[in-house]
């Protein structure tokens, strides 16, 4: 892409049209919009330190960018591609380690976005019509990396990687409801089969960060 070189491009993502995709760059500390019909860079947002994960509104109009080590969220304009705000994120209750949000889901009404806190060990919750943190669950587990979140809104999952563990989360409650094994440090959420009978209730498949390779195990809410 015209020989553009970005420290650290981490992960992308892109908004329901898929006419741009946005890359995270870690060392750079921005996220780069790209034309996926030109392939061509036209934007640069600066965001805090060491942006991880980009999610976007159902519309399409609003991109919320975690940024690891600036224990922040920089809203973004997805359509101007220019930085609108930012949130702080604060530690959890009773911690000492800042929050250091990592990744990122839209809740399925498009009204929440729920963030992973890492080494924080907690989720934030960020109103997306307000832009702005309406709660903490904290102590939700080791360290929470990926984040998923159930088809109906009830449950959040975190993937733990220091505990090789998903917690179940209830949202409402903000209680732990379950953890579950899986090994391996699970790093990445992914989740499957929406709309599909075959597949319902699947959740996620836990791919660990360690070795690069499946884990084998697939969720389900009546596991």
């Amino acid at each position: 892409m015209n020989g553009a070189r970005w420290q650290r491009a981490g992960r992308c993502n892109r908004p329901p049209d898929g006419k741009v995709v946005y890359i995270t760059c870690e060392g750079d500390g921005e996220v780069v919009a790209i034309d996926t019909a030109t392939l061509k860079v036209i934007s640069h947002m600066h965001t805090d330190l060491r942006p991880r994960s980009v999610v976007f509104t159902r519309d399409g109009s609003t991109a919320f960018a975690t940024a690891e080590r600036g224990a922040a969220v920089t809203v973004l304009d997805a359509i101007r591609h220019n930085v609108i705000e930012t949130i702080k994120i604060p530690s959890a209750a009773g911690k000492t380690m800042p929050a250091r949000p990592m990744g990122s889901v839209l809740a399925p009404d498009g009204k929440h976005i729920y963030v992973s806190d890492g080494r924080g060990e907690s989720v934030a919750v960020i109103d997306v019509a307000t832009r702005k943190l309406t709660r903490m669950i904290n102590d939700v587990g080791a360290r929470p990396w990926g984040i998923g979140v159930s088809s109906d809104g009830g449950n959040i999952y975190t993937a733990n990687g220091p505990s090789d563990d998903v917690s179940v989360v209830d949202v409402e409650t903000g209680r732990v409801e379950r953890r579950i094994k899986v090994g391996g440090r699970p790093w990445v959420w992914g989740s499957a089969g929406k709309g599909d009978e075959t597949m319902k209730g699947t959740l996620a498949r836990i791919v660990p960060l360690a070795g690069r390779r499946l884990i084998g195990q697939v969720l389900r809410r009546d596991a």
